[in-house]
C-alpha cells in the first residue's frame, strides 16, 4: 500500500487497514504527499513503484513483469489502435 503523509485522515485508515488484512504486505508512507502521491512526489512514486517491481521479479525469477499482450488480429475482433495497458520493463 502507498499512501502520503498528507492525506485525509481516512485514507491513511484505510491503507493501514488494508496492508493489514494482505499477508505480508507493506504500507509506505511518503512524506509531504497527499493521496494522489504520484501528482505530489512523482520520483519518490516512481521509485516505490520501480522497487515493488523489482521484488515482483525476483520472485519470479523474470527481467519484466508482464509478457507482451498477444495481438488479435482484426477479423477476431482486434484492432489496428493500441491498446492501453501497463506493463512495468525492470
Amino acid at each position: 500500500m502507498l499512501t502520503g503523509d498528507r492525506s485525509a485522515q481516512l485514507f491513511g485508515q484505510v491503507a493501514r487497514i488494508i496492508a493489514g488484512a494482505i499477508p505480508d504486505a507493506d504500507l509506505v508512507v511518503l512524506e509531504g504527499a497527499t493521496h494522489a502521491t504520484y501528482c505530489t512526489r512523482p520520483k519518490a512514486f516512481a521509485e516505490t513503484v520501480r522497487s515493488f517491481g523489482r521484488s515482483l521479479a525476483c520472485l519470479t525469477g523474470r527481467n519484466r513483469l508482464s509478457p507482451p499482450r498477444p495481438k488479435v488480429p482484426e477479423s477476431e475482433g482486434g484492432s489496428r489502435r493500441p491498446k492501453h495497458y501497463a506493463t512495468l520493463y525492470l
